[in-house]
């Protein structure tokens, strides 16, 4: 009976053994090497002097506190690394969010500009169509009134106050038709940059706009105005020019370009030593001389010209000089040569004035024409000479019209630079 009592109480006091060995802390060891447990409460013993069953209940007590360390340490990482997953992915859908809402933007952007360049280049095609029109307005009353003026020269009652009233109309009006074809001009090239702008993207565009804006407000700067005195507007950046008479120094005013049309400078292309003659030559600047399209090939050619002429007058040394109209004649077409032959050499080009005379100039050389054919144009190349007669008549009036001999027969040309030969012929003697 006794030995029954006992049993029980035995288990309980191991089972509390294990427990108590169970709450062991790890095992760790002292200063002399030696091996001890120590437990949760603060006291500790030499794992030596444990019996077996102590030690086994101190050594699985320490692994399992070992393992919770690990896992304690090990789930803050797993955890860290999860939320910094987290975090990568939120910013990642974050940016491709703002990126595409960026992009849907920027496209809307783009599109509302464009379409913008797209009002822009329609308004500078109407402002190029404008003034067009009025260029050839201009032209038109330029050809009447060259032929009321051409009329009046052959006229003998007409007086002289009548022909010189005639004579200066004309003159404003080659001015108007002047300014009308350079603004003409700009229009087309201000249409050129409009419509260049419309494929651009918006930040290539802005930085044209921002330049042109640029450049239109330092050319309106340029001018002012004295409101004060309803003075005519002047120019800043002119420089002052001496005035020859009084030898003061005035300052170069706006003047009205249809009533006193500026004079081309004075400027050879060339001066120097033939290679072959060993003479001297010099030549000014080429220029347009006409431009032809007959009526019934207008609908052809619609902006282009069927035929371009243009030319320069030459000077060579020897013999009291000698001076030569020098044309390069294009010709928008590849059966050029079938259609216009050869221009022969001592074939006449007849020159219409406008006060009637008529002045016989004859080439120094033939030319057969080249083709090009990748801009499909023939070109012809021809030399007259100027003998001191034309020379005299040339430089009385302006021209009016051009008959050029082919090899399969003449054609007429209405010449639109009047001056070409006064101008010329004035720079080349001046540089004599």
């Amino acid at each position: 009976m006794q030995v029954r009592k006992i049993l029980p109480l035995i288990g309980t006091l191991v089972l509390l053994c294990c427990s108590f060995f169970a709450e062991a802390q790890v095992i760790s060891t002292n200063q002399d090497g030696e091996k001890v447990v120590v437990y949760s409460d603060g006291s500790w013993a030499y794992f030596d002097g444990l019996d077996e069953e102590e030690r086994e209940a101190v050594l699985k007590s320490s692994k399992k506190n070992s393992k919770k360390k690990k896992e304690k340490k090990k789930k803050p990482k797993k955890e860290k690394k999860k939320k910094e997953k987290k975090n990568k992915d939120r910013k990642s859908n974050s940016k491709n969010v703002s990126k595409k809402q960026k992009n849907a933007h920027s496209d809307a952007e783009e599109e509302f500009a464009r379409q913008e360049a797209i009002q822009r280049a329609d308004w500078a095609a109407m402002e190029e169509q404008r003034s067009k029109d009025i260029k050839v307005q201009a032209g038109q009353e330029l050809t009447n009134m060259r032929k009321a003026l051409s009329e009046a020269y052959s006229n003998t009652d007409i007086s002289v106050q009548e022909l010189d009233e005639l004579d200066k109309k004309y003159k404003n009006q080659q001015a108007v038709l002047n300014n009308a074809a350079k603004s003409h001009y700009e229009a087309e090239a201000f249409l050129k940059k409009m419509e260049d702008m419309i494929d651009m993207k918006k930040s290539k565009r802005d930085k044209v706009l921002a330049s042109l804006n640029e450049s239109q407000e330092e050319e309106a700067n340029n001018w002012s105005s004295n409101l004060t005195d309803g003075s005519e507007p002047v120019r800043k950046d002119v420089k002052k020019q001496k005035n020859a008479k009084k030898g003061k120094a005035v300052l170069a005013v706006n003047k009205d370009l249809e009533m006193d049309p500026p004079l081309p400078p004075c400027q050879l292309a060339y001066d120097g030593i033939d290679e072959f003659t060993g003479k001297r030559r010099w030549e000014m600047p080429k220029q347009l001389f006409f431009r032809h399209t007959s009526e019934r090939l207008k609908p052809f050619f619609k902006e282009k010209n069927h035929i371009t002429v243009e030319g320069f007058l030459s000077g060579a040394s020897g013999n009291g000089a000698s001076y030569y109209l020098n044309l390069n004649i294009l010709i928008l077409s590849e059966m050029a040569q079938r259609e216009f032959g050869v221009l022969e050499k001592a074939s006449i080009l007849t020159l219409k004035l406008i006060n009637g005379t008529n002045v016989k100039l004859f080439n120094t050389k033939t030319s057969t024409g080249t083709l090009d054919k990748v801009e499909k144009v023939v070109e012809y190349r021809a030399q007259y000479m100027i003998n001191n007669d034309n020379l005299k008549s040339l430089k009385k009036s302006e021209i009016d019209k051009a008959r050029i001999v082919w090899g399969t027969g003449y054609e007429d040309y209405e010449v639109f630079n009047l001056d070409f030969f006064i101008d010329q012929i004035d720079c080349l003697e001046k540089n004599k």
